[in-house]
């Protein structure tokens, strides 16, 4: 199992996307220090709407879709998912091995970043708590779902990348807490976002709409079990000779 989680972290991880990553990581540092420095008073309120609109809605997603979709999915497309089909391996560990090695990637990528932010801001540890909790159950559920996405699904990338800016960044903005954006995993990592800060989190002036703490916690919780439970039966269906 060491040397099988040792292939899909090499298959994933590439410096080319960790420099894009780290560059974009860097951008929403600056723009955390730039709110400290300006005149505004809500400075705190102003941080957490950016990690709602920008590391919520767009770098937190991306970032799982392209490392968990290379974890199967490139062993699917390059034909050597056969060497691992062949091993006397249950499936359901295969998945739990890939998550594993996507999550060592997306965890230290979104949360550095994120606490680097949260300190040049001058946010309270209240924030650093919210910020860690509901990213790390974001990354969680978004690896679960785009796992599975990339084994099954040609050109997940793009078709996942369709579907972060279309539903979760443009539908969940636009009509969060209502209608189809409350089955949006950023709707519930937001929600914990504001009730672990108590910040009343807005866009474009009006209050989003929140879920209650320990449902949206396991919702996101379910999406990971159903996860698995989906990306297993998808191995275990998949023709990789």
């Amino acid at each position: 199992m060491t040397s099988l989680y040792r292939i899909m972290l090499r298959t994933a991880v590439t410096r080319g996307r960790l420099l894009a990553f780290l560059a974009g990581g860097a951008l929403l540092d600056l723009i955390a220090y730039s709110i400290r420095v300006s005149d505004y008073a809500a400075r705190e309120n102003d941080l957490f709407t950016l990690f709602a609109l920008a590391a919520l809605a767009l770098y937190v997603p991306v970032i799982a879709l392209v490392f968990s979709t290379s974890s199967l999915g490139d062993l699917a497309q390059d034909g050597t998912l056969v060497y691992v089909w062949l091993r006397p391996v249950a499936r359901w560990k295969v998945v739990l091995v890939a998550l594993a090695a996507t999550l060592t990637v997306t965890l230290p990528l979104t949360l550095g970043p994120l606490w680097l932010g949260v300190w040049l801001a001058g946010a309270s540890w209240q924030a650093f708590w919210a910020i860690t909790v509901s990213t790390a159950l974001a990354n969680g559920a978004y690896i679960a779902l785009f796992t599975g996405f990339g084994l099954r699904v040609r050109h997940a990338l793009l078709v996942g990348l369709a579907y972060v800016v279309i539903w979760e960044a443009a539908v969940a903005t636009i009509s969060v807490g209502k209608g189809p954006a409350a089955i949006s995993i950023r709707h519930y990592a937001e929600s914990i976002l504001s009730h672990l800060s108590h910040q009343a989190l807005s866009v474009f002036g009006s209050a989003i709409d929140q879920a209650d703490l320990w449902p949206s916690v396991s919702v996101l919780v379910a999406v990971m079990l159903v996860g698995v439970v989906a990306t297993s039966i998808l191995l275990s269906r998949q023709d990789v000779a």
